[in-house]
């Protein structure tokens, strides 16, 4: 019953949409109100937030209200477009304005030029009201966690008892769990869109979001200029049915992907072999993992759990959801499988928790009850898992047990929130000649590139690509990013294909053991200093401050003049960003008549070892900071990189 709960709770679900109901009158006003975030610091924006009141039931306008919580972010300037961009979050559940809000400077600024850009808390989530959090299930994932004891059977009554129970509160605040649909949903952009004013509008749909965003095509296409859909879910597919292709695919893509690269595969030789024998070694004998999770209050709790095999592979999938993550999985896998070392296991197992009370498990779990249940085909499943037996042996799948004993559970899941059965039409393919982009990540653990390819056979409009060493969403990478670019030449032009050519230059770059490093000396007149760094490093601050032997590396140098101030203070926010949690005592050494205090610290909340060495000339000074997660790649930057760095430093 864990992996199927684990399902409902944390995968990309399906959502359905029902016809749009005809719109009886209701006013369509937005309201503002102060922003819960500091405005952005892109130039030319001005930041407004407010909400949109709508009928909980647009059959009954005059009954039940919800608020749809917005945040607009207004192109000011005299080359402003009409037509604002529209985010579309995925989830669904989660909380678009407090995630994103406060990252519009790096995630949404690049498609802010002369574009609004808008985002929006489906209703049931975030700042909308009500919100459908389930607080009753986020304290059942802490008493799962502090009781090892509890059997199966025990978890899962438990959590059944938290869904009903949480099920019945919203009840009995008027929450109408029918009103909850994708249909409805797209309903309330069109409503804030009507609202703000807006004639023409272009969308951004990643995850959920994507499937929002064909709902939208389908239902209300005649204000809709452009879309782009990241990480595709198309309503086709069904997650249930392909959840063993989309685990192995992804791992297998890791897996080729590193053969095929001569320093990969001198590094990790027969990757695939050995985190297969990692995964078996350790369903056999599970290593205790020391877990970091927020309670109501964000307060972090402590727990130790076990890591077994089916939970390893389960933290390699939420991991790949991450942009170039994909670069550091293969050293993860050989440290823990050579060396014992499964200390980034503490934090990268902690992290699908850490959002336990900031998502609206209410809405997820009507959504998928709703829109999943009805047309999972169980000889799909049994069918698709038949070509993966190395899966079906690792996470015990039984498929004569499975159509009578795990989907029952599911459907009694599904049965205690009272659910209905969705139109057919729900589970059939979007058809729109709307212009649309269409992306995906290599490495996309839960919506991959094939499912981007079969949503595109109905939409002749189109555009698709595919973007190396990328995860889960690639939309939103910053400014100057491939798909970044690619995304608003199409903005700009939906009509012509876009200019693609930078997808060449993407290369999947792995994260490789540093054994010896060759020293060259550069001088930085703005920042009046000579200094030395690694040879093959790649400065990845655009600056000259900060090397790394790749853009995903996890190790790193960085040089930081301290002007006009006590070099302590930085080095005190520098300790207080990485947590550190053990300090040697500093030591002092002289270098060609200067004096550098170098501190060789450790964070274990994070794993990283880092050194820091500073040294003082008259008012200024200079802080050489090195970082790295692997203990004896430390030694190697410490003796080969920073001892010799202390005698090439020169101040201007």
């Amino acid at each position: 019953m864990r992996r199927i709960i684990a399902f409902v709770l944390l995968a990309l679900p399906l959502l359905w949409a029902v016809p749009a109901l005809a719109q009886q009158p209701y006013p369509l006003e937005f309201t503002p109100y102060p922003c819960p975030f500091p405005n952005p610091t892109t130039p030319n924006i001005r930041l407004e937030c407010g909400s949109v009141t709508l009928p909980q039931d647009r059959a009954q306008p005059a009954a039940q209200q919800v608020e749809v919580a917005v945040a607009i972010f207004r192109a000011v300037g005299i080359h402003t477009r009409p037509d604002p961009l529209i985010y579309l979050d995925g989830g669904p559940g989660s909380y678009t304005i407090e995630r994103w809000g406060p990252l519009f400077d790096t995630a949404f600024a690049p498609f802010a030029d002369h574009r609004d850009i808008i985002l929006i808390d489906y209703r049931g989530t975030g700042y909308s009201r009500p919100n459908l959090i389930c607080t009753e299930q986020s304290d059942y994932t802490h008493l799962y966690l502090q009781d090892a004891n509890m059997d199966d059977d025990q978890l899962t009554e438990r959590y059944l008892e938290a869904t009903e129970n949480c099920r019945q509160r919203l009840v009995n605040d008027g929450v109408d769990l029918g009103m909850y649909t994708s249909a409805i949903l797209a309903q309330d952009v069109v409503d804030v869109w009507t609202a703000l004013g807006y004639n023409q509008v272009n969308l951004l749909g990643i995850s959920y979001g994507s499937r929002l965003a064909l709902t939208l095509m389908r239902d209300h296409p005649q204000a809709i200029r452009s879309v782009i859909i990241d990480g595709v879910y198309p309503p086709q597919v069904s997650q249930q049915e392909t959840s063993f292709f989309t685990l192995s695919r992804v791992l297998e893509e890791v897996f080729t992907t590193c053969a095929a690269d001569t320093t990969c595969a001198a590094s990790y030789p027969n990757l695939r072999e050995v985190t297969y024998e990692l995964a078996f070694r350790l369903q056999e004998a599970p290593i205790d993992l020391h877990m970091s999770i927020p309670d109501e209050q964000g307060s972090p709790q402590n727990y130790t759990n076990s890591l077994n095999g089916v939970q390893l592979f389960n933290t390699f999938q939420h991991f790949l959801y991450y942009n170039h993550a994909s670069s550091i999985l293969p050293r993860i896998i050989y440290q823990a499988y050579e060396n014992g070392n499964f200390e980034p296991f503490n934090y990268l197992a902690s992290q699908p928790y850490a959002d336990l009370y900031n998502f609206s498990g209410g809405l997820n779990v009507t959504i998928n009850c709703n829109e999943e249940l009805p047309f999972v085909n169980v000889a799909k499943i049994i069918e698709s898992a038949r070509q993966y037996p190395e899966l079906v042996r690792l996470y015990g799948f039984d498929e004569s047990t499975f159509s009578t004993g795990e989907i029952l559970e599911y459907v009694d899941f599904c049965s205690r929130w009272h659910t209905a059965n969705p139109d057919p039409i729900e589970n059939q393919a979007v058809s729109s000649d709307i212009p649309v982009l269409i992306t995906s990540g290599q490495f996309d653990p839960v919506t991959p590139p094939e499912w981007a390819e079969l949503a595109a056979q109905t939409l002749s409009n189109h555009y698709r690509y595919t973007f190396p060493g990328m995860g889960h969403g690639v939309m939103l990478s910053g400014l100057n990013s491939c798909p970044v670019l690619i995304g608003i030449a199409f903005l700009n032009n939906p009509a012509q294909s876009p200019d693609s050519g930078c997808i060449q230059h993407m290369q999947v770059s792995f994260d490789i053991p540093i054994s010896r490093l060759q020293l060259l000396v550069q001088t930085n007149n703005n920042l009046g200093l000579r200094y030395v760094y690694p040879k093959g490093w790649v400065d990845t601050s655009g600056s000259a401050t900060v090397f790394q032997p790749s853009r995903t590396s996890r190790s790193g140098i960085m040089y930081a003049p301290v002007f006009n101030q006590d070099a302590r203070y930085y080095i005190d926010s520098v300790k207080e960003f990485y947590k550190i949690t053990q300090e040697n005592l500093p030591e002092r050494v002289v270098i060609r008549s200067q004096m550098w205090t170098i501190n060789r610290m450790y964070s274990e909340g994070n794993g990283y070892y880092i050194n820091i060495a500073y040294t003082v000339k008259g008012d200024n000074s200079v802080v050489i900071i090195t970082f790295t997660p692997d203990a004896a790649e430390n030694v190697v930057i410490y003796e080969q990189f920073l001892l010799p760095a202390l005698g090439s430093v020169r101040i201007n």
